[in-house]
């Protein structure tokens, strides 16, 4: 069950959290019935890893009221998240930090039409979603405190625009593949993107390893 799994959480989650985080699952579950978010394969307790696995880069932020490096009067975000597709991790991030506003890039139009029925319904006004390639998005300059990708390959050109894109101190933390030779693979791209503190952490309780790095 959802509450035996939120219960193996490190970091702080707000009140409502877990109610919040079912209410998308359903929702993501309701509209894979129509398009393919993700396998119809995957069961409830697959979801519920996705969303254990979304809450990783918590651990850079370990208290509610945590937020990224944030300065409002340069009209600046917290998150950018890669290749939303079903939510993950953008969502269950923005429904566990209710102070975060975020930006949610996808490629697929039938996906953004699902993601931005979840933002109105679980976090109004806090998302906004661009249908479009990450890579050939026109960048903002120093705008993010927090860029989040999961499942698209992280390589030294995407690591160079999300450091490009992102606010001194803000942190970028993707999933890092399973295998050891991907996983250097990545932590090479962040490092020659100029990122400093790159590390690969393995998240127990979110059963993932993040590639991690900081903007000097």
């Amino acid at each position: 069950m959802l509450s035996d799994v939120l219960r193996t959480v490190s970091v702080e989650l707000p009140k409502g959290f877990e109610a919040q985080a079912k209410a998308f699952l359903d929702l993501l579950k309701e509209w894979n019935q129509r398009i393919n978010l993700v396998s119809r394969k995957q069961t409830d307790e697959d979801l519920e890893a996705h969303l254990l696995a979304s809450l990783a880069p918590l651990e850079l932020f370990p208290k509610v009221e945590d937020r990224p490096a944030f300065d409002v009067s340069r009209g600046t975000m917290d998150l950018l998240d890669v290749g939303s597709g079903g939510g993950f991790p953008a969502i269950p991030l923005l429904l566990a930090r209710p102070e975060w506003r975020g930006e949610l890039v996808e490629a697929t139009a039938k996906k953004c039409h699902f993601l931005r029925e979840a933002a109105e319904r679980l976090v109004p006004q806090r998302a906004e979603v661009v249908n479009a390639r990450y890579e050939e998005l026109e960048p903002e300059r120093e705008v993010y405190g927090l860029i989040t990708v999961r499942a698209v390959t992280i390589d030294p050109a995407l690591a160079t625009r999300a450091r490009w894109q992102m606010l001194r101190q803000g942190f970028f933390a993707g999933h890092a593949p399973t295998a050891p030779e991907a996983q250097e693979a990545v932590r090479h791209a962040l490092a020659e993107a100029g990122f400093e503190a790159v590390e690969l952490r393995r998240v127990e309780w979110a059963r993932c390893t993040l590639a991690i790095g900081r903007k000097p």
